[in-house]
């Protein structure tokens, strides 16, 4: 792993170095060397055909892996790609009406402010998939900053053909105006918060395959908060006295396009978590452990104790809660202060995760793991005998849906 060799504070900064590089490149690429080509077209629907073409063709492949793979955890990636689509073929249909720049349309194009909706749409979906990466729910404070610009945004330019029929046209126009810049900050914000994201992927990660979907990702949010901040200078950057022209929704597209990219060539990615996750469990409603999977011995111990005496003892823990409670529900988690341990019952087996904490995806995707784990096994399962090893393949069925743990000996 790369890890082994840099730290992981060192390839973040090299990462973000390389975004940069990479967003100005493009840059370069567009508006110097292929200037000729593209600015004849930039005033044009044309100008929007080719970053539609590549986002459809990419919106395309993910929608395969969904429907084909199973692979639960990239709903969200394909309807934030689909809004993504949706906003540059509306703006491509009602192109008289697009304006300079986004939300700024004219008061007569309906299909282009509706396309506007769709990229404020966009946005929330992006951030909704970098929270629950990171934890159950969304946290408080961020979404008030991403949904309480993007949602009344989105629904006041889909209201701007009608202002007509507003009393105070002035002040509709005023809000939008005031909406506008805070989703601006917010998408700032947000392209930050993604960075972070990956970066911490990227130090958990255990395998080069994940540390360079990390990278990638960590790129292609770079370029995303480059484009952010280029967009206030408009059209055109002056560098060393020298006006070069600025794409900024090729360049917007292709960071997106980065981000996509991962998820198409490692759609279990989606899996990912941004913190540690030590063992894994499965095993049947006596306690009996079918499978353990030992991926990290967490700070300060030794050796853990053996899986065939946790198990029975975590049985024993769901069951006391139960009684204790008269809850009728499963147990789902059990919190400490410093881990969680999360509990996943499927027909007649219990799967079980102790990692620092929990999220939206990483119980996604352990439940699949269950899922899948109780469908390759159901005959052993059901006829079982006292022999574990027939479930020791079990190993490959977990590396392929979390393809960043690296399993060690126990």
């Amino acid at each position: 792993m790369l890890k082994d060799y840099i730290p992981a504070p060192a390839l973040g900064t090299i990462a973000f170095l390389v975004g940069i590089a990479v967003s100005f490149g493009f840059v370069f690429l567009t508006g110097v060397i292929f200037y000729w080509l593209i600015e004849p077209i930039s005033n044009t629907r044309w100008y929007l055909l080719p970053p539609t073409i590549g986002i459809l063709i990419m919106l395309y492949i993910l929608y395969r892996h969904v429907i084909q793979e199973s692979v639960q955890g990239l709903e969200l990636m394909l309807a934030f790609a689909s809004a993504v689509a949706l906003w540059l073929f509306l703006l491509i249909i009602d192109y008289e009406n697009k304006g300079e720049g986004a939300f700024h349309r004219s008061t007569d194009g309906f299909i282009a402010n509706v396309a506007d909706a769709f990229l404020a749409l966009a946005v929330i979906l992006f951030y909704l998939h970098l929270e629950l990466t990171s934890n159950d729910r969304p946290n408080l404070i961020r979404a008030i900053l991403i949904l309480g610009s993007a949602a009344p945004l989105a629904a006041l330019v889909i209201l701007r053909p009608f202002q007509n029929t507003i009393e105070r046209i002035t002040e509709f126009n005023d809000l939008i105006t005031g909406y506008t810049a805070a989703f601006s900050i917010s998408l700032f914000f947000m392209a930050i918060f993604g960075i972070y994201v990956y970066y911490r992927i990227f130090r958990e990660s255990d395998t080069l395959a994940a540390e360079f979907a990390s990278f990638v990702n960590y790129i292609g949010a770079t370029v995303l908060l480059i484009s952010f901040f280029l967009a206030p200078f408009g059209n055109s950057l002056r560098v060393f006295g020298t006006e070069i022209r600025v794409y900024n929704t090729w360049m917007f597209t292709f960071g997106i396009m980065l981000l996509l990219l991962v998820y198409i060539m490692l759609p279990t990615y989606a899996y990912s978590f941004p913190f540690n996750i030590y063992e894994m469990f499965i095993i049947d409603e006596s306690g009996t452990a079918y499978f353990h999977g030992l991926i990290e011995i967490p700070k300060g111990v030794e050796k853990l104790p053996d899986a065939s005496l946790k198990s029975p003892a975590i049985i024993a823990i769901a069951s006391l809660v139960s009684e204790l409670s008269g809850a009728q529900g499963e147990l789902r988690s059990i919190s400490l202060s410093d881990r969680t341990i999360m509990v996943k019952s499927y027909r007649y087996i219990v799967g079980i995760v102790l990692a620092d904490r929990t999220s939206y995806f990483l119980r996604r995707g352990f439940d699949k793991f269950v899922r899948d784990f109780y469908s390759k096994y159901q005959e052993e399962i059901e006829q079982y005998s006292g022999n574990v090893a027939v479930f020791r393949d079990a190993e490959d069925l977990l590396v392929s849906i979390f393809p960043f743990i690296q399993l060690i000996e126990s």
